[in-house]
């Protein structure tokens, strides 16, 4: 003989299920908004300035972490003197992500009619105190913008959509790796138009430009912990003069 038992489930119990249900969800919430990483975050970087007497033609990566690696750093622009006309010499580097400190650098250069000063922003994780940062290959994506100051000067006159090209080389570093050992993700020329404009209140000495920043890199994927950027400047000397 089969036989069942039914408890009937009082609306009292029911309603205080229905309670710790709710309060265990607004916890989920709560520890979600309060814990969960920001879905993008931002770096900025102003770029450190070495020397290279082979002006680009021996392959060589320059870095400015650790001290032992650093290059032939670059302190002014304004008081270095160029041993030529090829000025691609001067190697602009962004060692990415920040160490325990971050390295600030204002630079300026001027060379026959051209004028040029820039600050590299890019758009990628934030910077803590006191931690070896990497990237997370978790990243979905990892951007980099350009941000450039053109400094006003009564001597040189800006050209309107003037055109910047840049020798873009990006090499990247996995945990294993020692730290001068920089393996080439890509090496390229891009070009880029600068759009700029100030008001004519403002047209005074050390005063800069307004500039739309430009895009200079994106990666669909974070596979490596460690970059390193260079980036050269060549100069078009037919049109400087």
């Amino acid at each position: 003989m089969n036989g069942a038992v039914i408890e009937n489930l009082s609306n009292r119990k029911l309603f205080y299920i229905l309670i710790f249900l709710l309060i265990v969800q607004i916890i989920f919430f709560l520890v979600g908004a309060w814990y969960a990483p920001v879905p993008s975050s931002s770096m900025n970087f102003e770029m450190s300035k070495c020397y290279d007497n082979s002006k680009g033609n021996n392959g060589q990566w320059f870095q400015i972490r650790p001290k032992t690696k650093r290059c032939s750093m670059i302190e002014e622009l304004g008081s270095f003197t160029p041993s030529s006309f090829d000025l691609r010499e001067i190697v602009f580097v962004a060692q990415m992500p920040h160490a325990r400190f971050e390295l600030t650098f204002f630079f300026y250069l001027s060379y026959s009619q051209c004028i040029f000063s820039f600050l590299l922003y890019l758009n990628l994780n934030d910077f803590r105190d006191n931690v070896q940062l990497e990237y997370s290959p978790w990243f979905q994506f990892l951007l980099g913008l350009l941000h450039i100051e053109v400094k006003y000067s009564e001597h040189f006159q800006y050209v309107d959509n003037a055109l910047l090209q840049l020798e873009v080389r990006m090499g990247y570093r996995t945990k294993s790796d020692d730290f001068g050992d920089w393996h080439e993700l890509i090496s390229t020329n891009v070009s880029r138009t600068l759009e700029c404009t100030i008001s004519e209140d403002k047209k005074l000495k050390k005063n800069t430009y307004e500039c739309n920043v430009m895009d200079l890199f994106e990666m669909g994927s974070n596979n490596y912990p460690f970059y390193l950027l260079n980036i050269r400047i060549p100069i078009n000397q037919q049109a400087c003069r």
